[in-house]
């Protein structure tokens, strides 16, 4: 379900980040929170679904001001050139260091558990490149 000329559309990019965001929340808090709540962590999900639910809600109706334009060009109206070329910079390192990350994680649970013989410099190359060919070919 792309936009036009195969691209992913604004909603489409917001609700990749919600599912981003929620994930990692699922994963970490719940760890963090029953080490120092205790009994009361069960209560940590509803300030979370909260504030999940006003960042959807900003987003959306953020959503709906700007309906056709890119991500960025959202944010260049909203802070202005330079911040936006600044936030821009640190979203690309921030993407470049969790997909290297999450590519090591992957890599090493490849290695321990299906091929304990195996390389992991190996998978970290083959990863990205199978992903690279995929998109580039429409795969």
């Amino acid at each position: 379900m792309l936009s036009d000329k195969n691209k992913v559309s604004l909603y489409q990019a917001m609700l990749l980040f919600m599912t981003i965001l929620f994930t990692a929340a699922i994963r970490f808090v719940p760890l963090t929170t029953a080490r120092k709540a205790g009994r009361a962590a069960w209560l940590i999900p509803i300030p979370t679904a909260i504030v999940l639910a006003v960042l959807f809600i900003l987003l959306h109706n953020i959503y709906k001001k700007y309906p056709n334009n890119s991500v960025l060009d959202i944010i260049e109206d909203i802070l202005g050139r330079p911040l936006a070329i600044v936030l821009a910079a640190l979203y690309l390192m921030w993407f470049v260091i969790i997909t290297s990350l999450f590519t090591r994680y992957y890599g090493g649970r490849l290695v321990a558990t299906i091929f304990p013989n195996g390389d992991i410099r190996i998978f970290m190359i083959c990863m990205p490149a199978l992903v690279g060919v995929m998109c580039r070919y429409g795969i």
